[in-house]
């Protein structure tokens, strides 16, 4: 009988190492740092994004919501349109509304103290399906922007 309780305990010893083996490799790869991951989803979107494509884009910033539907062609913004369809007037920048300028904005946010508080990226070109933001050090002070019905309307020319 005693050597059949040794056989156990060694058995039990064994499973229970295995089991935390198991928890720590799954608690590293989910505690994945949200900037890290912000920063390779732009180089996935660098390296895949096609040159032309429209998305539509909700803004959500301080609790002032805007909802666009966004043409980018070469990089630049052709048609900015409210939910409506009614035109968005294209602001100077050329490149204001496209997804690298959704980057810059989320970097910037972050670059003033903002933290990630949730995000989900496309699996193919990485931009960021949902990303919300928030800003510590200030009183009900967040930000989120939803990007949903992208359509690749030209695929990327040898980039």
């Amino acid at each position: 009988m005693t050597r059949r309780r040794l056989l156990f305990f060694r058995g039990l010893f064994v499973s229970v190492l295995w089991l935390c083996a198991l928890l720590l490799v799954a608690a590293l790869t989910l505690t994945d740092d949200p900037v890290e991951e912000l920063q390779r989803q732009a180089a996935r979107w660098a390296e895949q994004k096609p040159t032309h494509y429209r998305y539509s884009l909700t803004s959500d910033r301080f609790g002032a919501s805007l909802v666009l539907t966004i043409g980018v062609e070469d990089d630049r913004a052709t048609y900015p349109r409210y939910a409506d369809e009614v035109n968005f007037p294209l602001p100077e920048d050329p490149t204001a509304y496209t997804i690298d300028w959704l980057f810059a904005e989320i970097q910037s946010a972050l670059d003033e103290g903002a933290v990630i508080t949730h995000s989900r990226y496309d699996r193919q070109y990485g931009y960021p399906h949902t990303i919300s933001l928030d800003y510590p050090d200030a009183d009900d002070n967040w930000a989120s922007y939803n990007v949903f019905d992208f359509v690749v309307l030209e695929e990327s020319r040898g980039r």
